[in-house]
C-alpha cells in the first residue's frame, strides 16, 4: 500500500489484528517447477564408457513411506540429504552467472563461478553430507569393486506444465546443477 492516512492509520492496528487474525499467504505459494534428483554414477576406470547411475532421493522416500508412521531414522535422513541438496542448489544458482544454462560451450565459465563459493562453509558442509550419503549408498549397494570409480550428479527435473499433463509426447526437461569429477571409491 502507498505511503497516506489510510495506511498510517491502520499501521498502529495491525499488531492486535494479525493476534486475532492470524493467517499466512503460504496456502496461494505456486506450487514448485522442479524436483530435485541426485545420482550416483559408478563406472570401471578400465572401462569409462560403462557406467551405471543410481538415483537416491526417489528410492529414500518411497523406503520413507514404506515404514511409516515408525520412521524416524529414515526421515530423519531425508530432511539432512534432501535438506544439502536444495541448499547446496541454491547456493551455486545463487552465484551462476548462467542460470539454467547448461550448455558446454557454458560450462568453463560455470566452473569458474561455482569455484567462487567453494570455500564458501554451507558449500562445504552440503558437499560433505552428500559425499558421505553416496559412500553409504555404494556399500550398501555394494558397488565397490577394485577399480571401480564414482561421482554425483545434482540435477533439477523440470514439472510437467499443466496444459501437458495428457501429452504423450511431452519430452521431460532436467538441468544440470552440479556434478563432481569421477574419483577412486574408497572403502
Amino acid at each position: 500500500m502507498p505511503r497516506n492516512s489510510t495506511k498510517l492509520a491502520i499501521t498502529q492496528h495491525v499488531p492486535r489484528f494479525k493476534n486475532m487474525f492470524g493467517y499466512s499467504w503460504k496456502l496461494f505459494t505456486p506450487p514448485a517447477t522442479y524436483n530435485p534428483r541426485l545420482y550416483i554414477v559408478v563406472r570401471d576406470s578400465t572401462l569409462p564408457d560403462h557406467a551405471d547411475s543410481t538415483e537416491i532421493l526417489l528410492p529414500m522416500v518411497k523406503e520413507k513411506q514404506a515404514k511409516a508412521p515408525f520412521n524416524n531414522p529414515e526421515n530423519i535422513i531425508d530432511y539432512l540429504v534432501n535438506t544439502s541438496v536444495t541448499s547446496f542448489t541454491y547456493i551455486i544458482w545463487h552465484n551462476d552467472p548462467l542460470p539454467g544454462n547448461t550448455t558446454a560451450a557454458d560450462s568453463l565459465t560455470r566452473r569458474n563461478e561455482i569455484g567462487k563459493v567453494a570455500n564458501h562453509i554451507l558449500f562445504k558442509a552440503n558437499l560433505a553430507t552428500i559425499n558421505n550419503y553416496c559412500s553409504q549408498v555404494i556399500q550398501e549397494k555394494q558397488l565397490f569393486k577394485k577399480g571401480n570409480e564414482a561421482r554425483f550428479v545434482i540435477t533439477e527435473k523440470l514439472t510437467r506444465p499443466f496444459n501437458e499433463i495428457g501429452n504423450i509426447a511431452y519430452k521431460e526437461k532436467e538441468l544440470l546443477v552440479y556434478e563432481t569429477g569421477f574419483a577412486p571409491i574408497a572403502r
